[in-house]
């Protein structure tokens, strides 16, 4: 199911914060409703944004916390499906991850890498959110090719 206005307001966030014009408090204050959408892109893609940052103490995505040239690209990746009304179609592992928690620390890693494996056999890894790199492509033909520098999420 596509969640639009839930899909917009997290691309409106992470534009935001990724051309640091708010805080990581700030970003998180944006989408603390991402969890409880019932859009799996929604919800993996405010999983993933987690690790942009670090949320220890309020910061921009500037200086030592600026994203680098691959961050970047991967975020206006991300933006494009955002936009698009495509299908999240990889297996939803968002309920999972605190589940393995302890095993993936018990074996060292070892399960979550596993588990990466499997979940990257499922579509192409490197098209992210989408499943099949022809959806990307499809999908940024229809995007406003100003829109990445404007965000700030120039590749």
């Amino acid at each position: 199911m596509v969640d639009r206005d839930c899909r917009d307001d997290l691309a409106r966030a992470i534009r935001r914060f990724a051309a640091g014009l708010i805080t990581n408090d700030e970003f998180e204050a944006a989408t603390v409703g991402c969890p409880l959408s019932p859009d799996a892109a929604v919800r993996s893609l405010c999983q993933a944004a987690w690790y942009l940052y670090d949320d220890l103490h309020e910061h921009r995505l500037e200086g030592r916390f600026r994203l680098g040239k691959d961050s970047r690209r991967e975020l206006a990746r991300w933006l494009v499906f955002l936009k698009s009304n495509l299908e999240y179609e990889w297996p939803n592992l968002t309920g999972w991850s605190w589940f393995l928690t302890v095993p993936n620390l018990v074996t060292f890693g070892l399960l979550r890498r596993l588990v990466r494996h499997w979940h990257d056999q499922r579509g192409d890894a490197r098209a992210w959110p989408f499943i099949r790199d022809q959806d990307l492509r499809r999908a940024a033909m229809v995007w406003p090719a100003h829109f990445h520098s404007q965000a700030g999420v120039a590749g």
